[in-house]
């Protein structure tokens, strides 16, 4: 089997490494390296299967050691050219197989001129979607439907989604998930096709997401659906507005979701910015949200207005549950592991019955 090497490596990618351990006869390679550009602060080792496997900053190295490198989307911004351009040339230099999972289309394109001129060994999952339902409308989707959204961008919904679906099929369900992770595709999973990134009508994407929802249910007639809405749901003031939560907006139209939960940074956030969430989330699916999840995030609010991008800062779980503990909200949850996961299925099965 390859031995592979993943970069860039952040926090995102633990669930996942979890998820590999309980599928690992999908996935086709033998994880070897993980590596994250320097000062990302991700040093030691992760061990899987008694397998221990290191983290470093130092690509070059590692890349002698493995036979593939599979290059990823994270949650901290990079530069394509100089951190992530560089180190596809460099890998391909010594005939290393290249394993594509970034969501940009136009990364992509610049990256076939390199293709054809050095005869990459490139493989990438990159899908786009075309309805076979000749009648624009909205399909039903007769299953129960579980929606994961994020107040901003990249606060751990492939771990939550991982978690939940973990949860509900220890309980003998079947379960069909959609993640915005393409390496997911790779263990088995569904994964968002492209059209959801690129520039296509709103009408068209509307269409688009509800008939891939409905494809799947005729495909694998799960219990139930587990689907990530891509990026945030609002934005969090007039100079850090990200994508004004225009995606979410086109989910709403789609499939209005039996659950919703709403991966929130709540532990420094005042209540009022609380209840804008809250009211904002409810009259975008025009019901109430059912699970606000207390991700271990912190956002520098000062720093991401500066920088009209969000700046989070990553914490331990234990810090949220203190910061929690004041709070009587009955519906923010805190899923952090297998545990609190199956608590929080318990409770929407209760609400789904």
């Amino acid at each position: 089997m390859k031995k592979l090497l993943v970069y860039p490596y952040d926090g995102s990618f633990e669930y996942i490494l979890s998820y590999i351990k309980l599928v690992k006869n999908l996935f086709p390679f033998e994880l070897k390296s993980l590596v994250a550009p320097k000062g990302w602060g991700y040093k030691g080792s992760i061990c899987i299967d008694n397998l221990k496997i290191e983290i470093g900053e130092d690509f070059e190295e590692a890349i002698l050691k493995c036979d593939a490198v599979l290059i990823r989307d994270s949650n901290f911004p990079v530069n394509f050219k100089k951190s992530i351009l560089s180190k596809i040339i460099f890998a391909n230099e010594l005939e290393k197989e290249i394993v594509f999972c970034r969501r940009s289309k136009d990364e992509l394109i610049e990256l076939q001129s390199i293709i054809q001129k050095d005869r990459l060994n490139f493989s990438t999952f990159y899908h786009d979607y075309n309805s076979k339902y000749l009648r624009e409308m909205i399909y039903e989707i007769n299953v129960p439907t579980i929606c994961i959204c994020g107040m901003l961008s990249n606060v751990n919904k492939t771990q939550t989604e991982i978690l939940l679906s973990m949860a509900f099929r220890s309980k003998g369900y079947k379960v069909s998930c959609v993640y915005c992770a393409n390496e997911m595709a790779y263990l088995g999973e569904y994964v968002w096709p492209t059209f959801i990134y690129e520039c296509y009508s709103s009408k068209k994407k509307i269409l688009n997401i509800n008939h891939y929802l409905k494809d799947i249910v005729a495909k694998e007639n799960p219990d139930l659906i587990i689907f990530i809405i891509p990026g945030e749901i609002m934005e969090i003031s007039t100079k850090c507005v990200e994508n004004f939560g225009l995606l979410a907006i086109e989910f709403s139209k789609a499939c209005t979701p039996d659950c919703i939960i709403v991966n929130s940074i709540l532990g420094n956030m005042s209540q009022e910015l609380c209840n804008d969430i809250s009211n904002h989330a409810k009259a975008l699916f025009e019901k109430e949200v059912d699970f606000f999840n207390a991700v271990p995030l912190l956002l520098r609010m000062d720093e991401s207005n500066n920088r009209n991008v969000p700046q989070l800062l990553q914490v331990d779980e234990d810090f949220i549950k203190q910061e929690l503990n004041g709070r009587q909200n009955s519906n923010v949850v805190q899923i952090c592991d297998f545990e609190s996961a199956m608590v929080v299925v318990e409770k929407i099965i209760d609400k789904l019955s």
